[in-house]
């Protein structure tokens, strides 16, 4: 039988060399995901996904893939994961915390706080500026691509009215989300938002 710390050092061996834990162990073994590789998940990323995507993909790498260096992933991949913030917005100490805004709502819908991963402070408001300023600018950034309404121009008969279908589905589905109007509508049903929140703020620079 081995003594403990004999094995312990044998386990920490790959391929001849002695490792400096056993996580850098594991990672030669290809057991664990090394840090460069997430890196590459995130610039490959970048390439085709949208910034909220990529928002999204950081965050479940913080929860799911034990990163050691995290700050550095946060300050490489930042400028790609703003990009879409950027485009009504210069300031960049404004610019990380809404993207830490997004990641601390991602973190907390799977049970983790943002707190945990050694990421830039995040300054906290009462809820009410950060919700209104969320929505107004997600609606600011929507843009028509010319090549896309040139298609919808060139449909025809049964192509145009399956295209009105599926939008006639989906705008339905935006509008309960955006507007919280209850799925199941009586007399008395109300949508779920109050006029102090970012969803008011909208309907009111949405009107004539």
């Amino acid at each position: 039988m081995f003594e403990v710390p004999l094995l312990l050092m044998i386990l920490k061996t790959v391929n001849g060399n002695l490792c400096t834990s056993f996580r850098e162990a594991c990672e030669h073994l290809g057991l664990i995901e090394h840090d460069k590789t997430l890196h590459d998940c995130m610039t490959e990323a970048a390439t085709f996904q949208m910034p909220s995507a990529l928002r999204r993909l950081f965050a479940t790498i913080l929860v799911f893939c034990e990163a050691t260096e995290i700050r550095q992933l946060w300050d490489k991949h930042l400028p790609s994961m703003c990009e879409d913030y950027s485009r009504n917005e210069s300031n960049e100490s404004v610019l990380e915390q809404m993207v830490l805004r997004d990641i601390r709502d991602m973190l907390q819908s799977m049970g983790k706080d943002i707190k945990s991963y050694g990421l830039p402070d995040l300054v906290e408001t009462d809820g009410s500026y950060d919700s209104e300023y969320r929505e107004v600018t997600e609606e600011r950034q929507i843009t028509a691509d010319t090549e896309h309404l040139d298609l919808f121009s060139s449909l025809n008969h049964e192509q145009l009215a399956g295209f009105n279908d599926i939008m006639d589905h989906v705008m339905n589905k935006k509008s309960q989300s955006r507007f919280k109007i209850p799925i199941k509508l009586t007399d008395n049903s109300m949508c779920g938002f109050t006029k102090q929140s970012g969803t008011a703020e909208l309907l009111r620079q949405a009107s004539p």
